[in-house]
């Protein structure tokens, strides 16, 4: 039987989901995407006439089919399929009237499925250059602009009434609260917490990326699968209902991985004093949590009277007008967007790179329920033995509190699509990371590695958690080799203690460290960093009758120029990674 297919495509999503200068309203805005092409969502809400099925709705793609008659014309779509398509546009625009859907329609004949399927994306993309041109975004003089996105104003932003805000962004940030109040219900109903202690995602950045006199860093992490592209291709073309399925798996698997990592975070947490800190290794850069704000203030986090363009990282409110409640705390950890395969935390710097590597860790790991074993059960180009044979790669920005968020995010994405680049261009296997600390745009930090005339390390890394796949001793250094650099319990690290009596740790080297390995680390010469290790080792002989403690990665058979440029990145991390390891209890 043939059937007509409507296809809508929300485009212009990471714009829209970042148009706003506060974190709430991004949260609400990819609330509302994940909300639009929902099925449950459209169902509730009686948004589609009789007739109409849900086939396919997932991270902004949504597919409704019908029933053709014998009295339909293949190239002229009957009322039906144009009321639907209305009603469901009517729906879409009365959710946020800045949705820019666009909509490709198909007469399908039994048989053609997957020749539809194939040219489903060119429809798309043919209609959405083909779009009407709008009247232009320039304001006419004298028109109030939101102070959240910029756009005309149409109201003013509670409780005082005195900032000037769009509906839409209006209706975002009840949104955002919604989401909020409903992810921290779910993720913390089960968080392995010390007794009597009581915690909050944060809705505020200051509370969650600063310390008084020690850093204001926060870190956005871009989670993103790799090759999922190629692993929906292995699945039958012509079953709309089995990517369905696989799309809601794909949700569940951001969710629970979400769920993983805050609850990493919260079961780090002990009680010093009578405060919660975040415990790790170093010590040094373990920090103690904010207390969270009170129920007052929770409803309206971050009310933007900032006027700096993008996403600010920082709230406008001061700290004496902020209300806290002792007796509750803020995690330093929130996932900030969740769509389809891809999962975006803020988180404060210090974390970024333990969350990353449990991440990688996690969804390899064998599970028996959940959506890691759904998605293992698939077929082997998902896994096997339930265990998953996806791989992701990772995207770490950190950027001072006060930095635009936006900006931040796109950098982050970039670093993320940067490293599975180059993960397809080295034919590597398992998950990849890359990271950037400053501000700054991915092409000047692309620009910036690839220069000649100065080592900037070797980032992206490849990461496999399985030792037997071989990458603990690959011809370049991983992930793994950086992890073991850091490892303050290891002898033989940057941080770790002295093999023997008779040695020195690195670690009681920090300042010649920071300076002249570093230094010979970016030096042109391919020998810079032997000779000036074994400087030292003579140096410390003489002056103290014991060498330096030998490296615990020194039976690598890396070329200089590879070893150099690890030196120069785990240098880069001394002062910012803390690794939760030691002090994360098993559940």
């Amino acid at each position: 039987m043939a059937q007509w297919w409507i296809h809508v495509d929300l485009a212009g999503i990471q714009r829209y989901v970042f148009s706003s200068r506060t974190l709430l309203d991004a949260i609400g805005r990819a609330a509302q995407v994940e909300d639009a092409t929902d099925r449950a969502a459209l169902i509730a809400a009686d948004v589609l006439p009789d007739g109409i099925d849900i086939e396919f709705g997932a991270a902004g793609a949504l597919i409704l089919t019908t029933a053709a008659t014998e009295s339909d014309h293949p190239s002229q779509p009957p009322p039906r399929v144009t009321d639907a398509v209305s009603a469901y546009t009517r729906w879409l625009y009365d959710l946020s009237d800045a949705f820019t859907p666009v909509v490709a329609i198909q007469y399908v004949r039994s048989g053609e499925e997957q020749h539809a399927h194939a040219a489903a994306g060119d429809l798309l993309r043919w209609a959405r250059h083909t779009r009407i041109p709008g009247v232009g975004t320039a304001l006419p003089p004298g028109v109030l602009r939101c102070a959240l996105t910029g756009a005309p104003a149409t109201d003013f932003l509670p409780p005082t009434r005195e900032i000037p805000v769009a509906m839409e962004a209006l209706t975002a940030r009840r949104r955002g609260r919604q989401w909020h109040t409903a992810q921290q219900h779910k993720i913390l109903a089960t968080a392995p917490l010390p007794d009597a202690i009581s915690v909050d995602l944060p809705v505020q950045i200051d509370h969650l990326g600063r310390t008084e006199g020690v850093t204001s860093h926060v870190a956005v992490v871009v989670i993103d699968v790799n090759d999922l592209g190629a692993a929906l291709r292995s699945l039958p073309s012509d079953t709309l209902r089995t990517r369905s399925a696989v799309a809601d798996h794909l949700r569940g698997l951001a969710d629970e991985l979400a769920e993983h990592l805050v609850h990493r975070v919260c079961s780090a947490i002990e009680v010093i004093d009578g405060v919660p800190a975040l415990a790790g290794s170093p010590a040094a850069l373990s920090f103690p949590l904010h207390p969270a704000p009170a129920a007052p203030r929770a409803e309206e986090p971050d009310a933007a009277a900032d006027s700096a363009e993008g996403t600010s990282t920082r709230d406008s409110a001061s700290d004496a007008e902020q209300a806290v409640s002792p007796t509750r705390w803020s995690l330093p950890v929130r996932p900030w967007v969740i769509a389809g395969d891809d999962l975006v935390l803020v988180c404060e710097s210090r974390l970024a790179w333990d969350l990353a590597t449990a991440a990688m860790n996690w969804i390899g790991a064998p599970a028996q329920t959940g959506a890691r074993a759904d998605l293992a059960a698939l077929g082997p180009t998902f896994g096997s033995q339930s265990c998953l044979t996806l791989t992701v790669g990772i995207g770490i920005a950190v950027v001072p509190v006060g930095y635009s968020l936006a900006a931040a995010h796109d950098l982050a994405a970039g670093l993320c699509k940067n490293a599975k680049k180059h993960r397809r261009e080295h034919s590597w296997h398992g998950h990849v990371l890359d990271w950037h600390r400053g501000p700054s745009s991915i092409a000047d930090v692309l620009a910036h590695r690839a220069r000649s005339d100065v080592r900037s390390g070797s980032r992206p890394y490849r990461y496999a958690p399985d030792p037997a796949s071989g990458d603990s001793r690959a011809s370049a250094p991983t992930w793994s080799d950086v992890v073991a650099l850091l490892d303050a319990d290891a002898p033989g690290s940057l941080r770790g203690p002295t093999v023997e009596e008779k040695s020195h740790g690195w670690a009681s080297r920090r300042s010649w460290v920071k300076t002249d390995l570093l230094a010979a680390a970016r030096s042109p010469k391919p020998n810079a960093v032997s000779e000036v290790l074994a400087a030292k080792n003579e140096r410390e002989k003489l002056l103290t009758g014991a060498p330096m403690a030998e490296w615990n990665i020194d039976d690598r058979t890396w070329s200089p120029t590879d070893r150099a440029n690890m030196i120069v990145d785990v240098i880069d991390l001394l002062d910012d990674h803390l690794d939760l390891t030691a002090a994360v209890n098993p559940s």
